[in-house]
Protein backbone atom coordinates (compact mmCIF):
# COMPACT_ATOMS: atom_id res chain seq x y z
CA UNK A 1 0.00 0.00 0.00
CA UNK A 2 2.88 2.38 0.79
CA UNK A 3 4.37 1.78 -2.65
CA UNK A 4 1.04 2.50 -4.31
CA UNK A 5 0.61 5.76 -2.42
CA UNK A 6 4.10 6.82 -3.50
CA UNK A 7 3.17 6.20 -7.12
CA UNK A 8 -0.14 8.04 -6.69
CA UNK A 9 1.71 11.00 -5.19
CA UNK A 10 4.11 11.10 -8.15
CA UNK A 11 1.18 11.22 -10.58
CA UNK A 12 -0.54 14.01 -8.65
CA UNK A 13 2.65 16.07 -8.41
CA UNK A 14 3.02 15.84 -12.18
CA UNK A 15 -0.47 17.07 -12.91
CA UNK A 16 -0.79 20.70 -11.75
CA UNK A 17 1.13 22.19 -14.68
CA UNK A 18 -1.74 21.19 -16.96
CA UNK A 19 -4.68 22.17 -14.81
CA UNK A 20 -4.90 25.84 -15.82
CA UNK A 21 -5.22 25.56 -19.58
CA UNK A 22 -7.30 28.20 -21.39
CA UNK A 23 -10.82 27.43 -22.52
CA UNK A 24 -11.43 26.84 -26.23
CA UNK A 25 -15.22 26.97 -26.16
CA UNK A 26 -17.19 29.37 -23.97
CA UNK A 27 -20.02 26.84 -23.85
CA UNK A 28 -19.13 23.11 -23.94
CA UNK A 29 -20.10 21.36 -27.17
CA UNK A 30 -20.53 17.98 -25.47
CA UNK A 31 -21.40 16.38 -22.10
CA UNK A 32 -17.64 15.90 -21.35
CA UNK A 33 -18.14 12.56 -19.66
CA UNK A 34 -14.58 11.20 -19.93
CA UNK A 35 -11.77 13.70 -19.34
CA UNK A 36 -8.06 12.95 -19.39
CA UNK A 37 -4.85 14.44 -18.15
CA UNK A 38 -1.93 12.48 -19.64
CA UNK A 39 1.82 12.87 -19.34
CA UNK A 40 3.76 10.73 -21.80
CA UNK A 41 7.40 10.21 -22.75
CA UNK A 42 8.59 8.54 -25.94
CA UNK A 43 11.66 6.29 -25.81
CA UNK A 44 12.44 5.76 -29.50
CA UNK A 45 15.14 3.15 -29.05
CA UNK A 46 12.73 0.88 -27.16
CA UNK A 47 9.62 1.86 -29.19
CA UNK A 48 8.03 2.61 -25.83
CA UNK A 49 5.78 5.29 -24.39
CA UNK A 50 5.75 5.62 -20.60
CA UNK A 51 2.63 7.36 -19.38
CA UNK A 52 0.79 8.77 -16.40
CA UNK A 53 -2.92 9.44 -16.67
CA UNK A 54 -5.70 10.87 -14.56
CA UNK A 55 -9.14 9.94 -15.86
CA UNK A 56 -12.15 11.87 -14.57
CA UNK A 57 -15.36 10.04 -15.46
CA UNK A 58 -18.93 11.14 -14.73
CA UNK A 59 -21.81 8.71 -14.30
CA UNK A 60 -24.63 10.11 -16.46
CA UNK A 61 -26.85 7.06 -15.99
CA UNK A 62 -29.69 6.88 -13.42
CA UNK A 63 -28.10 3.97 -11.56
CA UNK A 64 -24.96 3.28 -9.49
CA UNK A 65 -21.94 1.91 -11.40
CA UNK A 66 -19.68 -0.46 -9.47
CA UNK A 67 -17.08 -1.37 -12.13
CA UNK A 68 -15.05 0.43 -14.77
CA UNK A 69 -14.04 -1.10 -18.09
CA UNK A 70 -11.08 0.01 -20.18
CA UNK A 71 -9.89 -0.54 -23.72
CA UNK A 72 -6.26 -1.69 -23.95
CA UNK A 73 -6.07 -1.68 -27.73
CA UNK A 74 -2.32 -2.22 -28.08
CA UNK A 75 -2.64 -5.68 -26.54
CA UNK A 76 -4.13 -6.73 -29.88
CA UNK A 77 -0.51 -6.80 -31.08
CA UNK A 78 0.85 -8.72 -28.09
CA UNK A 79 0.90 -12.12 -29.78
CA UNK A 80 -0.78 -14.07 -32.57
CA UNK A 81 -3.54 -15.34 -30.25
CA UNK A 82 -5.38 -12.06 -29.70
CA UNK A 83 -8.78 -11.75 -31.32
CA UNK A 84 -7.47 -9.09 -33.71
CA UNK A 85 -4.57 -11.22 -34.92
CA UNK A 86 -6.62 -14.40 -35.20
CA UNK A 87 -9.32 -12.65 -37.23
CA UNK A 88 -6.91 -10.72 -39.44
CA UNK A 89 -4.28 -13.45 -39.82
CA UNK A 90 -1.78 -10.67 -39.26
CA UNK A 91 -2.99 -8.55 -42.19
CA UNK A 92 -4.74 -5.20 -42.42
CA UNK A 93 -5.70 -4.04 -45.88
CA UNK A 94 -2.64 -5.03 -47.97
CA UNK A 95 -0.19 -4.73 -45.07
CA UNK A 96 1.21 -7.70 -43.19
CA UNK A 97 2.48 -7.89 -39.63
CA UNK A 98 6.10 -8.78 -39.03
CA UNK A 99 6.86 -11.12 -36.16
CA UNK A 100 10.38 -10.38 -34.95
CA UNK A 101 10.55 -9.75 -31.18
CA UNK A 102 10.65 -5.95 -31.51
CA UNK A 103 7.68 -5.95 -33.90
CA UNK A 104 5.06 -6.85 -31.29
CA UNK A 105 3.23 -4.31 -29.15
CA UNK A 106 1.38 -4.22 -25.85
CA UNK A 107 0.18 -1.98 -23.03
CA UNK A 108 0.85 -2.75 -19.36
CA UNK A 109 -0.90 -0.98 -16.50
CA UNK A 110 1.65 -0.74 -13.69
CA UNK A 111 -0.45 1.27 -11.23
CA UNK A 112 -4.13 2.16 -10.90
CA UNK A 113 -6.03 3.72 -8.04
CA UNK A 114 -8.61 6.27 -7.00
CA UNK A 115 -7.36 9.75 -6.17
CA UNK A 116 -8.86 9.19 -2.75
CA UNK A 117 -6.15 6.57 -2.20
CA UNK A 118 -7.71 3.14 -2.85
CA UNK A 119 -5.59 0.79 -4.95
CA UNK A 120 -7.56 -0.69 -7.88
CA UNK A 121 -4.81 -2.76 -9.46
CA UNK A 122 -5.47 -5.95 -7.42
CA UNK A 123 -9.02 -6.07 -8.82
CA UNK A 124 -7.97 -5.65 -12.47
CA UNK A 125 -8.87 -8.55 -14.72
CA UNK A 126 -9.06 -9.10 -18.46
CA UNK A 127 -12.51 -9.84 -19.81
CA UNK A 128 -13.70 -11.09 -23.20
CA UNK A 129 -17.24 -9.81 -23.77
CA UNK A 130 -17.38 -10.70 -27.47
CA UNK A 131 -15.83 -14.13 -28.03
CA UNK A 132 -14.59 -15.66 -24.74
CA UNK A 133 -11.03 -15.70 -26.12
CA UNK A 134 -9.05 -16.05 -22.91
CA UNK A 135 -5.86 -15.06 -24.78
CA UNK A 136 -7.27 -11.63 -25.66
CA UNK A 137 -6.29 -8.79 -23.32
CA UNK A 138 -7.79 -5.77 -25.08
CA UNK A 139 -10.47 -5.11 -22.42
CA UNK A 140 -9.86 -4.84 -18.69
CA UNK A 141 -12.27 -4.39 -15.80
CA UNK A 142 -11.73 -3.10 -12.27
CA UNK A 143 -14.12 -3.23 -9.32
CA UNK A 144 -14.59 -0.03 -7.36
CA UNK A 145 -14.56 -0.03 -3.55
CA UNK A 146 -17.88 1.82 -3.69
CA UNK A 147 -20.26 2.52 -6.57
CA UNK A 148 -20.29 5.79 -8.50
CA UNK A 149 -23.78 7.14 -7.95
CA UNK A 150 -25.80 8.95 -10.64
CA UNK A 151 -24.26 12.34 -11.35
CA UNK A 152 -21.12 11.60 -9.37
CA UNK A 153 -17.54 11.78 -10.65
CA UNK A 154 -14.76 9.30 -10.10
CA UNK A 155 -11.09 10.13 -10.71
CA UNK A 156 -8.59 7.36 -11.42
CA UNK A 157 -4.80 7.70 -11.50
CA UNK A 158 -3.01 5.27 -13.83
CA UNK A 159 0.57 4.56 -14.79
CA UNK A 160 1.18 2.56 -17.93
CA UNK A 161 3.77 1.43 -20.44
CA UNK A 162 2.86 1.20 -24.13
CA UNK A 163 5.15 -0.77 -26.43
CA UNK A 164 4.35 0.24 -30.00
CA UNK A 165 4.23 -2.48 -32.66
CA UNK A 166 5.80 -2.20 -36.09
CA UNK A 167 2.99 -0.44 -37.88
CA UNK A 168 0.74 -2.40 -40.19
CA UNK A 169 -2.66 -1.52 -38.69
CA UNK A 170 -2.99 2.14 -37.72
CA UNK A 171 -0.66 2.35 -34.69
CA UNK A 172 3.05 1.77 -34.37
CA UNK A 173 6.56 2.58 -35.55
CA UNK A 174 8.49 2.37 -38.79
CA UNK A 175 12.17 2.51 -39.61
CA UNK A 176 13.68 5.97 -39.53
CA UNK A 177 12.01 6.90 -36.22
CA UNK A 178 8.45 7.41 -37.44
CA UNK A 179 5.87 6.86 -34.71
CA UNK A 180 2.08 6.87 -35.05
CA UNK A 181 0.81 6.80 -31.48
CA UNK A 182 -2.89 5.95 -31.66
CA UNK A 183 -5.16 3.99 -29.29
CA UNK A 184 -2.20 4.07 -26.95
CA UNK A 185 -3.50 4.80 -23.43
CA UNK A 186 -5.99 3.05 -21.10
CA UNK A 187 -9.29 4.38 -22.44
CA UNK A 188 -12.56 3.98 -20.60
CA UNK A 189 -15.52 2.39 -22.37
CA UNK A 190 -18.99 3.88 -22.70
CA UNK A 191 -21.59 3.13 -20.04
CA UNK A 192 -25.02 2.85 -21.67
CA UNK A 193 -28.52 2.35 -20.32
CA UNK A 194 -32.05 2.24 -21.67
CA UNK A 195 -35.37 2.82 -19.90
CA UNK A 196 -36.58 -0.33 -18.12
CA UNK A 197 -33.19 -2.01 -18.66
CA UNK A 198 -30.07 -2.22 -16.54
CA UNK A 199 -27.11 -0.29 -17.84
CA UNK A 200 -23.96 -1.98 -19.09
CA UNK A 201 -20.55 -1.12 -20.42
CA UNK A 202 -20.11 -0.89 -24.18
CA UNK A 203 -16.46 -1.90 -24.31
CA UNK A 204 -15.78 -4.31 -27.15
CA UNK A 205 -12.56 -6.18 -27.77
CA UNK A 206 -10.34 -4.96 -30.60
CA UNK A 207 -11.38 -6.81 -33.77
CA UNK A 208 -9.83 -6.95 -37.22
CA UNK A 209 -12.74 -5.24 -38.98
CA UNK A 210 -13.94 -2.81 -36.35
CA UNK A 211 -13.00 0.61 -35.11
CA UNK A 212 -13.84 2.67 -32.05
CA UNK A 213 -16.44 4.25 -29.75
CA UNK A 214 -15.87 6.62 -26.84
CA UNK A 215 -17.37 9.50 -24.87
CA UNK A 216 -16.47 13.13 -25.44
CA UNK A 217 -14.19 14.93 -23.04
CA UNK A 218 -11.38 17.40 -22.45
CA UNK A 219 -7.76 16.34 -22.96
CA UNK A 220 -4.68 17.93 -21.39
CA UNK A 221 -1.60 16.13 -22.64
CA UNK A 222 2.17 16.58 -22.22
CA UNK A 223 4.38 14.67 -24.65
CA UNK A 224 8.12 14.48 -24.03
CA UNK A 225 10.38 13.40 -26.89
CA UNK A 226 14.07 13.68 -27.79
CA UNK A 227 14.72 17.29 -28.75
CA UNK A 228 15.32 16.50 -32.43
CA UNK A 229 11.79 15.09 -32.84
CA UNK A 230 8.82 17.00 -34.25
CA UNK A 231 5.39 16.14 -32.80
CA UNK A 232 1.99 16.32 -34.50
CA UNK A 233 -1.14 15.93 -32.35
CA UNK A 234 -4.87 16.56 -32.37
CA UNK A 235 -4.76 19.23 -29.71
CA UNK A 236 -3.98 22.92 -29.66
CA UNK A 237 -0.28 23.38 -28.93
CA UNK A 238 -0.19 25.52 -25.80
CA UNK A 239 3.58 25.61 -25.49
CA UNK A 240 6.88 23.78 -25.45
CA UNK A 241 9.23 23.21 -22.56
CA UNK A 242 12.86 22.30 -23.06
CA UNK A 243 14.52 20.06 -20.51
CA UNK A 244 17.94 20.40 -19.00
CA UNK A 245 20.79 20.16 -21.55
CA UNK A 246 21.87 16.78 -20.19
CA UNK A 247 18.54 15.05 -20.81
CA UNK A 248 18.18 16.38 -24.36
CA UNK A 249 14.37 16.31 -24.50
CA UNK A 250 11.56 18.69 -25.29
CA UNK A 251 7.97 18.59 -24.01
CA UNK A 252 4.98 19.55 -26.15
CA UNK A 253 1.93 20.72 -24.18
CA UNK A 254 -1.53 20.28 -25.74
CA UNK A 255 -5.10 21.08 -24.84
CA UNK A 256 -8.24 19.96 -26.68
CA UNK A 257 -11.94 20.08 -25.84
CA UNK A 258 -15.01 18.12 -26.87
CA UNK A 259 -13.28 15.25 -28.64
CA UNK A 260 -13.36 11.51 -27.94
CA UNK A 261 -9.74 10.55 -28.56
CA UNK A 262 -6.19 11.85 -28.46
CA UNK A 263 -3.51 10.76 -30.93
CA UNK A 264 -0.08 11.95 -31.93
CA UNK A 265 2.76 11.25 -34.28
CA UNK A 266 6.48 11.99 -34.04
CA UNK A 267 9.46 11.92 -36.38
CA UNK A 268 12.69 13.94 -36.49
CA UNK A 269 12.33 14.17 -40.28
CA UNK A 270 8.94 15.89 -40.31
CA UNK A 271 8.68 19.17 -42.19
CA UNK A 272 5.57 21.29 -41.72
CA UNK A 273 3.39 23.17 -44.15
CA UNK A 274 0.71 25.59 -42.95
CA UNK A 275 -2.49 27.01 -44.35
CA UNK A 276 -5.31 29.04 -42.83
CA UNK A 277 -8.97 28.43 -43.58
CA UNK A 278 -10.88 31.62 -42.94
CA UNK A 279 -13.98 30.28 -41.26
CA UNK A 280 -16.76 32.79 -41.81
CA UNK A 281 -19.21 30.42 -40.09
CA UNK A 282 -17.52 30.77 -36.71
CA UNK A 283 -15.50 33.94 -37.10
CA UNK A 284 -12.42 31.96 -36.09
CA UNK A 285 -9.77 30.69 -38.49
CA UNK A 286 -8.82 27.01 -38.75
CA UNK A 287 -5.07 26.46 -38.56
CA UNK A 288 -4.25 23.58 -40.94
CA UNK A 289 -0.85 21.94 -40.46
CA UNK A 290 0.58 19.20 -42.65
CA UNK A 291 3.44 17.06 -41.34
CA UNK A 292 5.26 15.45 -44.23
CA UNK A 293 8.73 14.85 -45.70
CA UNK A 294 10.97 16.75 -48.08
CA UNK A 295 10.66 13.93 -50.58
CA UNK A 296 6.84 14.35 -50.50
CA UNK A 297 6.92 18.13 -50.89
CA UNK A 298 5.33 18.19 -54.36
CA UNK A 299 2.11 16.86 -52.83
CA UNK A 300 1.91 19.38 -49.98
CA UNK A 301 0.06 22.20 -51.84
CA UNK A 302 -2.48 19.69 -53.15
CA UNK A 303 -3.16 18.19 -49.72
CA UNK A 304 -3.63 21.60 -48.10
CA UNK A 305 -5.84 22.85 -50.93
CA UNK A 306 -8.04 19.75 -50.76
CA UNK A 307 -8.30 20.11 -46.98
CA UNK A 308 -9.55 23.70 -47.31
CA UNK A 309 -12.11 22.67 -49.92
CA UNK A 310 -13.22 19.78 -47.72
CA UNK A 311 -13.89 22.10 -44.76
CA UNK A 312 -15.91 24.43 -46.97
CA UNK A 313 -17.89 21.57 -48.53
CA UNK A 314 -18.80 19.81 -45.29
CA UNK A 315 -19.71 23.09 -43.60
CA UNK A 316 -22.05 23.95 -46.45
CA UNK A 317 -23.80 20.57 -46.32
CA UNK A 318 -23.55 19.38 -42.71
CA UNK A 319 -22.81 22.29 -40.38
CA UNK A 320 -19.96 24.16 -38.78
CA UNK A 321 -16.50 22.70 -38.21
CA UNK A 322 -16.08 24.23 -34.74
CA UNK A 323 -12.46 23.41 -33.98
CA UNK A 324 -9.50 25.75 -34.34
CA UNK A 325 -7.03 23.23 -35.74
CA UNK A 326 -6.76 20.49 -38.33
CA UNK A 327 -3.67 18.29 -38.28
CA UNK A 328 -2.65 16.11 -41.23
CA UNK A 329 0.14 13.53 -41.21
CA UNK A 330 1.56 12.03 -44.40
CA UNK A 331 3.34 8.82 -43.29
CA UNK A 332 6.51 7.54 -44.96
CA UNK A 333 6.34 4.75 -47.53
CA UNK A 334 7.17 2.01 -45.03
CA UNK A 335 4.38 3.17 -42.69
CA UNK A 336 1.49 3.09 -45.15
CA UNK A 337 -0.39 0.92 -42.67
CA UNK A 338 -0.86 4.13 -40.66
CA UNK A 339 -2.18 6.05 -43.67
CA UNK A 340 -5.77 6.84 -44.51
CA UNK A 341 -7.02 6.91 -40.92
CA UNK A 342 -9.21 9.41 -39.09
CA UNK A 343 -9.18 10.85 -35.59
CA UNK A 344 -10.87 13.97 -34.13
CA UNK A 345 -9.31 17.09 -35.78
CA UNK A 346 -6.51 14.86 -37.11
CA UNK A 347 -6.10 12.43 -39.96
CA UNK A 348 -3.44 10.63 -41.93
CA UNK A 349 -3.34 10.81 -45.70
CA UNK A 350 -1.17 8.97 -48.23
CA UNK A 351 1.06 10.01 -51.11
CA UNK A 352 1.93 7.77 -54.04
CA UNK A 353 4.77 8.46 -56.46
CA UNK A 354 3.78 5.64 -58.81
CA UNK A 355 0.24 6.68 -59.71
CA UNK A 356 -0.53 7.26 -63.40
CA UNK A 357 -1.61 10.69 -64.56
CA UNK A 358 -5.27 11.37 -63.88
CA UNK A 359 -5.53 9.12 -60.81
CA UNK A 360 -6.17 11.46 -57.87
CA UNK A 361 -5.87 9.01 -54.97
CA UNK A 362 -4.07 11.40 -52.62
CA UNK A 363 -6.79 14.01 -53.09
CA UNK A 364 -9.49 11.37 -52.58
CA UNK A 365 -7.92 10.06 -49.37
CA UNK A 366 -7.45 13.57 -48.00
CA UNK A 367 -11.03 14.63 -48.70
CA UNK A 368 -12.47 11.37 -47.39
CA UNK A 369 -10.50 11.34 -44.15
CA UNK A 370 -11.42 14.92 -43.36
CA UNK A 371 -15.07 13.92 -43.79
CA UNK A 372 -14.68 11.58 -40.85
CA UNK A 373 -14.43 14.65 -38.62
CA UNK A 374 -18.20 14.76 -39.13
CA UNK A 375 -18.94 11.05 -39.53
CA UNK A 376 -17.97 9.80 -36.89
CA UNK A 377 -15.90 12.55 -35.29
CA UNK A 378 -18.65 14.96 -34.26
CA UNK A 379 -21.49 12.46 -34.66
CA UNK A 380 -19.61 10.11 -32.28
CA UNK A 381 -21.43 7.04 -33.54
CA UNK A 382 -20.48 3.53 -32.50
CA UNK A 383 -18.07 2.44 -35.23
CA UNK A 384 -17.99 -1.11 -33.88
CA UNK A 385 -21.74 -1.74 -33.94
CA UNK A 386 -22.92 0.72 -36.61
CA UNK A 387 -20.09 1.11 -39.13
CA UNK A 388 -22.53 2.33 -41.77
CA UNK A 389 -22.93 5.58 -39.83
CA UNK A 390 -19.32 6.55 -40.51
CA UNK A 391 -17.93 4.74 -43.55
CA UNK A 392 -21.34 4.43 -45.13
CA UNK A 393 -22.27 8.09 -44.69
CA UNK A 394 -18.79 9.42 -45.43
CA UNK A 395 -18.33 7.39 -48.60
Amino acid sequence: MRAFRYVLLSVLLSAPSLRSQPKIFDVPLSPRIANYWIKAELHPERKMVNGKEILTWRNTSPEPVSTLQFHLYLNAFKNNRSTFMMESHGRQRQFKARTEPEDWGYINITSMGLLSGENLLPSLKFIHPDDDNAEDQTVAEVTLPRPVNPGEIVSVAIEFMSKLPRVFARSGFADGNFFMVAQWFPKIGVYQWKPRERGKWNCHQYHANSEFFADFGVYDVEITVPQEFVVAANGILIGKRRSTPTSGTITYIYHQEDVHDFVWSADPRFVTWHEIFHNDSTGRDVDITLYTYRTHATYAPLILDVAKHAIAYFQEWYGVYPYRTLTIVDPPADAMGAGGMEYPTFFTTSTFWWLPKGVHLTALVTFHEFGHNYFQGMLASNEFEEAWLDEGMNS
